[in-house]
């Protein structure tokens, strides 16, 4: 596809990833991945509750406002949920939990494309009505709502990606990780 600058873009060859998982330290790397998805998605919660009363209706509608744009370009799989966490992020008062977010979410960045290019758009529907449920509760002030919402959002993409690695590239190292499900359930 060409933009109006220009650029050519392509999608990765997805044929060429197992070839890397023969190597142990890219293997590692990979699978950092969904370790850290898992993490984030136990972490996001207490955050979340503890910046809810802290945005703004502005903040809020402008978050809701970007669900406009996957309206209009549905091809890009998009949901303005890294915003939410860049917000969460300038209003987290905790030093130590702002540095374990940001870190987590540098980890993530990069996978949102190999998370759901490589699945389907279902999930990418998915995600954003999680996305876009979670906003609403942060809406109508419902903080707990807020951060089990994006809780989901991130196990739904824990989800993903695990039986990605698992079914198609036959990562057994996966099984022995634990839904954030299973974890928040037991820590309750």
């Amino acid at each position: 596809t060409n933009n109006v600058k220009g650029t050519v873009v392509t999608k990765p060859d997805w044929n060429a990833v197992p070839d890397t998982f023969q190597n142990e330290t890219a293997k590692q790397a990979i699978l950092l991945y969904p370790y850290a998805m898992q993490l984030m998605a136990i972490a996001i919660r207490p955050c979340a509750l503890r910046t809810a009363p802290m945005f703004t209706d502005n903040e809020i509608q402008n978050l809701l406002d970007e669900f406009g744009d996957i309206v209009s370009f549905p091809e890009m799989p998009k949901t303005p949920i890294n915003n939410i966490i860049e917000h969460i992020l300038d209003k987290l008062d905790l030093a130590p939990m702002r540095t374990v977010l940001r870190e987590l979410n540098t980890l993530l960045q990069w996978g949102y494309l190999f998370t759901f290019y490589r699945t389907n758009n279902r999930n990418i529907d998915i995600l954003n009505r999680k996305t876009r449920q979670a906003l609403q509760c942060l809406q109508n002030k419902d903080s707990r709502g807020f951060a089990d919402g994006l809780t989901d959002c991130y196990t739904h993409m824990f989800q993903c990606v695990c039986s990605l690695l698992s079914q198609k590239y036959h990562l057994s190292e996966l099984d022995r990780l634990q839904s954030p499900d299973n974890i928040l359930n037991f820590v309750e």
